[in-house]
C-alpha cells in the first residue's frame, strides 16, 4: 500500500513544489494574502505594480490567482514569462515587441472563439486590428493555436445557449487547423473575415503625429516610441471589444538563462521598461512586476520610482503557513486529514515552519522529504514519526540549493565557513581560529554572511570587546545543533 493511502490522501500531496504544475487545482489549495483585495483593486484601476518576493514565496501562485480574479472582472491580461532571444540589454524595443505579440497572438485566438466581437469596432478599428494580427500575431503551430483555443474557450461553456453559440463560431478556427502546419497572422485575419489592407497605410495612422512629416515611413522599421503608440492603440481597441483594462504581467524575468541569476544583469535587462515612467504609468494599461526581492536596492540605485509605484513585499506570518498547509491536506485528503493526524507533536509542525523560513514552496519541499523517509521506514503508517521528520530534516538542511537564492558567490563556502565554527554565537577570533584565517578575512567573511542574511550583530559583547554575531538563518542554526555537514 502506498504511504498516502495509509495516511487518508488520495495521492502524495508534496510531489509538487510549483504554481505551474498545480495551476488546474490552485484556486483550491492557495490562501491569499492579507492585501489581495486592496492590490485586485488597484490592478482592475490599471495601476502598475512591483510584486517583490524571495524565490519560492509564492509569487506566481499570487499571479495565477490574480489573472482567474480578473477574467470575471473583463480584464484583459497577459503573462509574459518567456524571453528567448531578447537581448539582456538596450533591449526596449524587443521587450516592447515581445508584449505586443504576446497580446494580439491570444487576442487573435480569442476572436477566433467569438468572432462576433468584431462587429463592435467601426471600419477604422477593424482595419488596425487587421494589421495588428498581420504584424503581431506569432508564427505558431497549430497545435499551440489548438491549445491555446481550449484554453479561451473553457470559459465560453458556461450554459446550453453558449454552447451552441460556440459550435457555429468554432468555424474559423476548424479553417485555421485545417490549413498549414505553421499559423500566421495573415491567414488570422482572413479566417476572421477582417477587411484586405496595405500595411503600411494602416501604420501610419497608428502613429498619426509622424504621418505628416514621415509619409513614407516603413512599418518593418518601426522604433521604440512607435511600439508604444501602438501598445497604446490596442489597449483601445480592446476597450471597444468590451475590455475594461490591459495588464501586463512579467514573471521569471530572474530565471532567463542569459541573465545567469546575476542581480546587475536582470535589474539591466528590465531597466527599459521599469525607469519609462510614462509607459508605467499609462493610462491604457497597466504592468505587474513580479520580481526577485533581492533586485529592490539595484532598481532604486538606476532610480526606479518606488515613490509612485509602492512595492509590496510578500511573505507570510506561520498563522498563514499553516493554513496554506491546512488547505492542501484537505484539498488531497477530500476534507479528511487534518495537520494533527500526520504529526505527532505539534512542535513538529512548528519547526517545519521555522526551517521553511517564510517560504511556502520550502515548507512542501521540506515534506516531501520526510514523507520520502516515512516510506522507508513503513508505508502502513498513519503519520509521520519522530525518526522520519529527524531524517528528513536532516536531509533538507544538509541539501539546501543556497545558490539558488544567492547568486554571484561561493555560497556553500559561506556556510560550511560558519559550520566549522559550531556555534550559533560567535566572534570574529572564533571564525577566525576555526577556519585558520587571520581577523581581517575573518571580518570580510562575517560581512559576507551578514550581507546575504545569515548572522546578525547582537547587542551583547564577549567579555566587554569583541563584538558578537549570532546564526539567524534556520536551517544553518538547525545543523550546528546537530552537528550536521552541509553538502550543497
Amino acid at each position: 500500500m502506498e504511504l498516502f493511502t495509509s495516511m487518508g490522501f488520495e495521492k502524495n500531496p508534496f510531489s509538487k513544489f510549483s504554481a505551474e504544475d498545480e495551476y488546474k487545482y490552485l484556486k483550491e489549495i492557495y490562501e491569499v494574502p492579507k492585501f489581495y483585495q486592496t492590490l485586485m483593486d488597484e490592478i482592475v484601476e490599471g495601476n502598475s505594480r512591483y510584486l517583490l518576493g524571495e524565490r519560492g514565496i509564492g509569487k506566481s501562485a499570487l499571479m495565477f490567482y490574480l489573472i482567474e480574479d480578473l477574467k470575471n472582472k473583463d480584464i484583459y491580461s497577459i503573462l509574459i514569462d518567456e524571453y528567448d532571444g531578447i537581448p539582456t540589454k538596450n533591449n526596449e524595443r524587443e521587450l516592447l515587441t515581445l508584449i505586443e505579440k504576446n497580446v494580439v497572438t491570444k487576442l487573435g485566438v480569442e476572436l477566433l472563439c467569438d468572432k462576433s466581437k468584431i462587429k463592435k469596432l467601426k471600419k477604422d478599428d477593424r482595419e488596425k486590428l487587421t494589421f495588428l494580427i498581420n504584424i503581431f500575431f506569432k508564427n505558431i503551430s497549430k497545435h499551440k493555436v489548438k491549445e491555446l483555443y481550449e484554453e479561451v474557450s473553457k470559459t465560453k461553456k458556461k450554459n446550453f445557449f453558449k454552447r451552441l453559440c460556440n459550435a457555429f463560431l468554432i468555424k474559423p478556427i476548424n479553417t485555421i487547423l485545417s490549413g498549414a502546419t505553421t499559423v500566421v497572422g495573415s491567414t488570422v485575419s482572413q479566417a476572421l473575415g477582417l477587411p484586405v489592407i496595405d500595411n503600411n497605410v494602416v501604420y501610419l495612422q497608428f502613429i498619426s503625429e509622424l504621418s505628416e512629416r514621415d509619409s513614407v515611413r516603413d512599418y518593418s522599421k518601426m522604433n521604440y516610441k512607435d511600439l508604444k503608440e501602438i501598445l497604446r492603440e490596442t489597449a483601445l481597441i480592446l476597450g471597444k471589444l468590451g475590455y475594461k483594462k490591459l495588464i501586463i504581467f512579467f514573471d521569471k524575468i530572474d530565471e532567463y538563462a542569459k541573465l545567469k541569476s546575476q542581480i546587475e544583469s536582470i535589474v539591466e535587462f528590465i531597466e527599459p521598461i521599469v525607469t519609462d515612467t510614462s509607459l508605467i504609468y499609462s493610462r491604457e494599461f497597466g504592468f505587474e512586476f513580479l520580481l526577485w526581492s533581492k533586485l529592490k536596492e539595484k532598481m532604486k540605485e538606476k532610480q526606479v520610482r518606488f515613490d509612485k509605484t509602492r512595492p509590496i513585499d510578500i511573505d507570510w506570518s506561520n498563522d498563514e503557513l499553516k493554513k496554506i498547509l491546512s488547505r492542501r491536506l484537505s484539498f488531497f485528503s477530500k476534507n479528511k486529514v487534518k495537520m494533527e493526524m500526520i504529526f505527532s507533536d505539534g512542535k513538529i509542525l512548528d519547526r517545519i515552519i521555522e526551517l521553511a523560513n517564510g517560504s511556502p514552496r520550502q515548507m512542501t519541499m521540506l515534506l516531501a522529504r520526510i514523507y520520502e523517509e516515512q516510506s522507508k521506514i513503513d508505508t502502513n503508517a498513519t503519520g509521520f514519526s519522530e525518526k522520519a521528520v529527524q531524517l528528513g530534516m536532516n536531509n533538507f538542511c544538509q541539501t539546501f540549493e543556497y545558490e539558488l537564492f544567492y547568486p554571484k558567490m561561493s555560497i556553500k563556502d559561506v556556510v560550511n565557513r560558519i559550520l566549522k565554527v559550531g556555534k550559533i554565537d560567535f566572534t570574529i577570533s572564533d571564525l577566525a581560529s576555526a577556519t585558520k584565517k587571520s581577523q581581517q578575512t575573518a571580518s570580510n567573511w562575517i560581512r559576507t554572511m551578514k550581507n546575504v542574511g545569515f548572522v546578525e550583530e547582537t547587542e551583547g559583547v564577549n567579555g566587554g570587546r569583541a563584538k558578537m554575531y549570532k546564526v539567524i538563518e534556520p536551517k544553518i542554526q538547525y545543523m550546528i545543533e546537530n552537528e550536521l555537514i552541509y553538502l550543497g
